[in-house]
């Protein structure tokens, strides 16, 4: 039986809210950033596009964070948050200046395939989490054992 990541401390999703929460926001960029980086690159993005995902989805956080809140239907905050960086990743590997398509109209459908052929991609963003939560933690308690 595999147990489910832990879910993101709902007191931190609120703090976002105020983007002057600097700790918050620190706290979230240090889980997050990782693992939406290492998810723009297994879809294939180059390092410079996946840096730029991170970049656009922690925007589209901040601007959207609290009509997400206020949703009745909201869901998980990691789907929701899953569902922009797979969203935004896409969308840079379909723009024409950031990843040129073959003339051929075979090419483009293949490649578009390609990214939804990576059916597993969200099971893989909760082991990204998974594990970004666990580095943090050993860190935490192995620096708190130093003092």
């Amino acid at each position: 039986m595999t147990s489910s990541p832990p879910e993101t401390r709902a007191s931190l999703v609120l703090r976002l809210q105020d983007g002057a929460d600097i700790a918050a926001w620190d706290e979230f960029a240090e889980i997050y950033t990782p693992v939406v980086y290492r998810s723009a690159r297994r879809l294939g993005l180059q390092a410079a596009d996946a840096d730029d995902v991170v970049q656009e989805v922690l925007s589209a956080v901040a601007r959207s964070v609290t009509d997400w809140i206020a949703r009745d239907d909201r869901g998980a905050f990691r789907a929701w948050l899953f569902r922009i960086a797979r969203n935004t990743a896409i969308d840079y590997m379909t723009r024409r200046k950031h990843r040129p398509w073959a003339s051929g109209g075979d090419e483009a459908a293949r490649q578009l395939n390609e990214v939804e052929a990576a059916a597993d991609v969200a099971s893989q963003f909760d082991l990204e989490v998974r594990c970004e939560l666990f580095t943090r933690a050993s860190e935490n308690a192995y620096g708190s054992r130093k003092r």
